[in-house]
């Protein structure tokens, strides 16, 4: 879709809100357009803000992984709130490294699966660590969002995060 944008949201070092910005952000992505969050966090902090009443246990049919795997549809694995989609996670997605190790067609799969959308826009929320969905979350993005807090230690991540950046590009090409 040309006028799509998928935007990710990282950084490899918790508690820096990226699941809040990434709730706040879709929310107002939202009144513009078309929004699908997508959770790429085995924790599933930005399912549970849209879904507060469901445990993610719930979660384990459809979810993230299970549409990298092949094994949902999109489609069938979208859950609505607050006018926004959102592509829940699982506790599954901890066996995503594992997964893409011994497949790395699963990388660059959730750009391929997302990229065929009519979204207007994409919010990929990730983990606090630098894991194999946080690389196959920034490959599926145009933009890349990197909230960090004003202390030395947060802001060190920010080159981590630029190089993890420049990484997945050259996978790419």
């Amino acid at each position: 879709m040309p006028n799509q944008f998928v935007i990710t949201i990282v950084n490899p070092k918790g508690g820096t809100g990226k699941s809040t910005t990434c709730f706040h952000f879709s929310l107002s992505l939202s009144k513009k357009g078309k929004t699908l969050v997508t959770d790429m966090d085995m924790q599933g902090d930005i399912s549970d803000a849209f879904f507060p009443d469901t445990p993610i246990e719930e979660f384990d049919k459809a979810n993230t992984f299970t549409v990298i795997r092949g094994e949902t549809t999109l489609k069938d694995s979208i859950k609505t709130a607050q006018g926004v989609d959102v592509l829940v996670a699982s506790l599954e997605m901890e066996n995503f490294g594992f997964h893409s190790f011994t497949n790395q067609a699963l990388i660059p799969k959730l750009g391929f699966i997302l990229r065929k959308t009519d979204y207007d826009f994409i919010v990929i929320d990730t983990p606090g660590s630098g894991a194999p969905e946080t690389v196959s979350s920034i490959m599926a993005s145009d933009y890349v969002l990197i909230p960090v807090k004003a202390s030395k230690w947060s802001t060190r991540t920010i080159k981590k995060v630029l190089k993890k950046v420049n990484e997945a590009q050259t996978f790419l090409n």
